[in-house]
């Protein structure tokens, strides 16, 4: 979301004569912001306020991978979305939240989404933990970048366990 909303209000802003461009970065539903995780939004609003017709997302997660980690490819970046949009699919704040007990909360997700969560989190999280293994990038924003990685599987696997939890509990108590 940060990526499309940055361009479209760098681009409404050369439209109607901005003079500049501010980033901020919000803890909207109470989610872990670790600056680590910022980075990439950060960085492209730097681009943007310099040059709205700045690369489009595949050329941009190219050049951030290499300011980052060293690393002139876009494995971080895309490995950071497919971890965003699978905790968004998830809706993971509501059900990280949620109390173990609320079935209707877990089972809505459904297991596809539940799964995804947690292999797309434990796999980026193995990715960041090589990167700081490695010495790619800043070893402090490998471990967040992992932490937080591993946040999502590990919302996946609370919705995965109330879902099984609870299917058990109906299950004793008959029709």
């Amino acid at each position: 979301n940060a990526d499309l909303n940055i361009r479209r209000f760098a681009a409404a802003g050369v439209k109607y004569g901005s003079q500049g461009l501010l980033n901020t970065a919000w803890g909207d539903e109470g989610y872990v912001n670790f600056l680590a995780c910022s980075w990439h939004p950060i960085v492209l609003g730097a681009a943007m306020a310099w040059n709205v017709e700045a690369p489009g997302p595949e050329a941009f997660d190219r050049a951030f991978g290499q300011f980052l980690f060293g690393r002139p490819d876009a494995e971080a970046a895309e490995a950071l979305r497919k971890v965003a949009r699978t905790g968004d699919a998830l809706d993971q704040w509501r059900i990280f939240y949620a109390s173990f007990d609320n079935a209707g909360e877990h089972a809505r997700m459904g297991a596809e989404r539940i799964a995804a969560a947690e292999r797309d989190g434990e796999a980026a999280a193995a990715l960041f933990d090589t990167y700081r293994e490695k010495g790619w990038g800043d070893a402090q924003d490998c471990a967040e970048l992992a932490l937080a990685c591993r946040l999502v599987a590990l919302t996946g696997r609370k919705a995965r366990l109330a879902g099984a939890s609870q299917a058990g509990i109906a299950g004793n108590l008959g029709p």
